[in-house]
């Protein structure tokens, strides 16, 4: 919404995501794996699986989520830094927010919502129950952009934040939670 120029709008994604992805994929290749690898250091770092989880790491294509010999004993054996699979899909979400403000539909809140509904309904349709956290992912990016363009509408107070707080403990351990 600030950056009307689609150069700085993704020179602004490029720098959110990056340099703490960089460093984060060379921490755990390079120094967290080194130390806690059953494999021996030299049989580590000699290993092909080390550098590919650096170069899928830092591109987000096809990411790996082990590095030789690494926390093998966990509850998701020899998963490492799960938590990366979220931002091939975040990356994703931006280019559509970059496809919508290209086509100025971030200019209008009902061409906004009307393709957000459809974005979400196609989404649901096609992916649901394949990819059903990317789903929920996306569902979580659409309901923060309707709120954003929709701000000087939205309610935001103490009273539906706690009303909100009782749904959500009452719908725990339900399909609706």
């Amino acid at each position: 919404m600030y950056r009307k120029d689609l150069l700085a709008f993704a020179e602004a994604r490029v720098l959110r995501i990056f340099p703490g992805l960089i460093a984060a994929v060379l921490f755990t290749s390079l120094v967290v794996g080194g130390i806690t690898s059953t494999f021996t250091v030299e049989e580590y770092y000699q290993h092909n699986e080390v550098y590919s989880y650096i170069i899928r790491g830092i591109t987000l294509i096809g990411l790996q989520h082990h590095l030789p010999g690494v926390f093998e004993n966990n509850v998701w054996p020899g998963g490492v830094n799960g938590s990366l699979w979220t931002l091939p899909v975040e990356m994703f979400m931006y280019i559509m927010v970059a496809v919508a403000g290209v086509l100025k539909i971030l200019n209008s809140r009902k061409l906004f919502i009307a393709g957000l509904l459809g974005l979400t309904s196609g989404y649901y349709i096609f992916l649901y129950g394949y990819y059903m956290m990317h789903a929920i992912l996306f569902f979580c990016f659409a309901l923060g952009s309707f709120m954003y363009i929709n701000r000087d509408i939205v309610l935001v107070s103490i009273p539906v934040l706690l009303l909100m707080c009782l749904a959500t403990i009452l719908s725990y351990d339900t399909e609706l939670y």
